[in-house]
């Protein structure tokens, strides 16, 4: 027997707003590494250390939250948006230097960002995220971090209008048919020019024809890897439109068959 045997990659894709959240990611560990360095070099950092702390403290605890739990990590948002502004007063009065007040400005700005993306990125809620993030530009001074904060509001936007419609993908499907019998991602429709994506149909295949609709997946197809984007709902013709090709392939062969 002649066996022929076809598998396909599949991978997630990586949306703006994952990248976006990265960068942030890394200009907050390099504020931490300028904040450090600033206090190392101030006569007076044992004073300072000791205003700063509580700020540190609230975004270090918030990124954890956020980490630890994505699907909540809007409510460790909100929580570091109220708690925010006393500390942010507290720290002003203390007549502390100007550089010290914007990079903590800045990074409660970071950290609600980060916190606004997680819980976008882990839910598929780009309004909430959207909004969120809002809320942090209101606290971003300086002009690396209300950038930071625009590219991922753009970011968040983005995944807005490519992902509508779809849900977080739970498991990676795996593609693979033999004498053309297997599973095979089928057709390709809703055709989006901006990330040359379509819309597919993951089915159970009889000599590559459908047989049994699974799932349905908006995906980018590279040679034999599909980056998938989102999950989306089956359609009543996925349902019907085995039925109706075994149909007609059983009619047509009644029909061969009898006609003579």
């Amino acid at each position: 027997m002649f066996i022929i045997i076809c598998r396909y990659k599949t991978a997630r894709y990586m949306t703006p707003l994952d990248s976006a959240k990265d960068a942030s990611a890394d200009v907050l560990l390099d504020q931490e590494a300028l904040i450090g360095r600033m206090l190392a070099a101030d006569p007076e950092r044992q004073k300072y250390t000791g205003l700063l702390a509580p700020i540190m403290i609230l975004c270090q605890k918030a990124r954890a939250d956020a980490e630890a739990d994505r699907k909540s990590a809007d409510r460790v948002a909100l929580r570091a948006i109220a708690d925010a502004p006393a500390l942010i007063r507290t720290l002003s009065a203390s007549g502390i230097p100007a550089i010290y007040l914007s990079q903590c400005s800045d990074r409660i700005a970071l950290t609600i960002a980060q916190c606004a993306a997680a819980y976008a990125l882990a839910t598929w809620e780009w309004k909430s995220g959207i909004t969120l993030l809002g809320e942090a530009m209101r606290f971003a001074d300086g002009g690396e971090a209300k950038e930071i904060i625009e590219r991922e509001i753009a970011a968040a936007k983005k995944n807005k209008t490519q992902l509508d419609g779809l849900t977080p993908i739970r498991e990676l499907p795996s593609p693979s048919t033999t004498d053309g019998i297997g599973l095979r991602l089928c057709g390709a429709s809703g055709r989006d020019p901006e990330t040359k994506s379509y819309l597919a149909t993951y089915c159970f295949v009889l000599f590559l024809i459908p047989v049994v609709p699974i799932r349905r997946y908006r995906v980018i197809r590279n040679e034999y890897q599909y980056a998938l984007l989102g999950r989306a709902p089956l359609r009543i013709f996925d349902m019907l439109l085995p039925p109706i090709i075994w149909g007609s392939i059983v009619a047509g062969i009644h029909w061969l068959l009898y006609a003579s």
